[in-house]
């Protein structure tokens, strides 16, 4: 099982491996205290999230490593369901579709699966976590990633680490940084290379359309 967590992990790394130009990429709210089950600022933020657990909108992805040609950025359609997962449909240049769900993560081209993981402890962890803040309730969270959190002139930034060392093998640290709305999503590599994601077209419907929900039945 450890093995293939491991798998997952490189698959997600390989997604993203090729272009770029360094970022300057603000690390300022790593310096503010971390958060613990009694931040009622953080707490506040949930319950905020919560009341939106549906979010549809669309990306364009810019990628910085070290020593790399800069390429044109990536971009495609992301759904958010708080209580299912989450979905990044990449359409331009290469179509593909990422699906994360409590008990599944999979990569799908157009000729079908690149790689599907069942049941892994590590996916379920980060999943659970992730679902606990649109529940209005962290602690999970807490459980399984150091929590930093600011608000300044009316937008706010959270920043993770994971606790698990699997994950922080491939994935050092996340930037989410917002208003009324998630704008930006900044992943920080153990390398140091970035994966920036701007989130744009943000639409907060009651349910999904039968083809969305699609995507989060287990084929």
């Amino acid at each position: 099982m450890k093995k293939a967590g491991c798998i997952f992990f490189i698959v997600l790394d390989m997604i993203f491996i090729h272009q770029i130009c360094y970022a300057q990429i603000s690390y300022e709210v790593f310096s503010t205290p971390p958060v613990d089950r009694n931040s009622r600022s953080f707490a506040a933020f949930c319950q905020t999230i919560s009341l939106r657990p549906i979010i549809k909108g669309t990306f364009v992805l810019t990628k910085h490593e070290k020593g790399k040609i800069k390429k044109a950025p990536e971009s495609g359609k992301v759904i958010i369901d708080g209580m299912r997962g989450f979905v990044l449909n990449n359409i331009i240049p290469n179509p593909f579709s990422v699906v994360l769900m409590e008990n599944n993560f999979s990569l799908t081209s157009k000729r079908g699966f690149i790689f599907t993981l069942d049941n892994n402890k590590t996916l379920k962890n980060v999943f659970y976590s992730f679902r606990s803040v649109f529940e209005g309730e962290f602690s999970i969270l807490l459980e399984n990633f150091e929590v930093y959190f600011s608000e300044k002139d009316g937008g706010w930034t959270v920043g993770v680490v994971p606790k698990d060392t699997t994950i922080r093998f491939f994935m050092n640290s996340v930037i989410i940084k917002g208003d009324t709305d998630v704008r930006n999503v900044c992943v920080i590599k153990k390398n140091g290379d970035i994966l920036e994601y701007y989130l744009t077209d943000h639409v907060y419907p009651e349910s999904l359309t039968d083809e969305e929900a699609g995507y989060f039945k287990v084929k």
